[in-house]
């Protein structure tokens, strides 16, 4: 049987963005730890030997990922915050979901893994993939996701009571998942009552820590 020559372009494509996606991102996350340990500390309310440790921390997770199969690097995503790690994005099996974590969770750095990947049709994966190389551009849920990710950003930035370089957060279908620490329950309730707020935010889930009391 012939095979299609759409599908077979459409497949090297994603093959060929994925290569680039990978290396770029390995790139980045070694910029990004060069560029932290150099002394970019004075936002975040934490020791900057911290902050050195989840850089390591995430680059190693984009290595291992990239080094079992560079599109894992498309599909997935990972945030890093004292040592606790929130990998999201899509997989086509539990198995491989299963696996993923295994394998991250071979690093004794990390305190604890929540591990919020979908187990989606590889059809679903592909259209995804795609969604977010266009980075939102196509109408519907990806664009939805986008502009939810915007306004989450903009609010807790411009909220004064808020410190929001302490927080990490991903939206997936209107979902919004969370990470980090708040310095008062007072500041947990209020970004947990903000991004309620905002349209098109469906559900929101969260790993925010609530620092004890100095």
């Amino acid at each position: 049987m012939a095979m299609d020559p759409t599908r077979k372009d459409n497949g090297m494509t994603r093959i060929f963005q994925t290569t680039l996606a990978a290396v770029a991102m390995l790139g980045l996350a070694a910029c990004q730890q060069v560029l932290t340990t150099a002394g970019g500390f004075i936002l975040e309310d934490r020791a900057s030997e911290d902050q050195i440790s989840d850089a390591k921390i995430g680059t190693e997770i984009l290595k291992v990922l990239a080094d079992k199969d560079k599109m894992l690097v498309v599909d997935l995503s990972s945030d890093v915050w004292e040592q606790r790690v929130l990998l999201t994005g899509t997989v086509t099996s539990q198995a491989q979901k299963q696996e993923i974590e295994r394998a991250l969770r071979a690093d004794r750095r990390i305190r604890e893994f929540y591990n919020e990947v979908q187990v989606v049709s590889k059809e679903e994966q592909d259209r995804r993939a795609k969604d977010k190389q266009d980075q939102g551009r196509s109408a519907g849920q990806v664009l939805d996701d986008v502009v939810i990710d915007t306004k989450i950003k903009a609010k807790l930035v411009t909220e004064g009571a808020v410190s929001s370089v302490n927080y990490r957060w991903r939206v997936h279908a209107g979902t919004v998942l969370i990470l980090g620490a708040a310095r008062t329950e007072a500041e947990n309730t209020l970004v947990m009552d903000t991004i309620k707020g905002i349209e098109g935010v469906k559900n929101v889930k969260t790993y925010i820590r609530v620092r004890p009391a100095r």
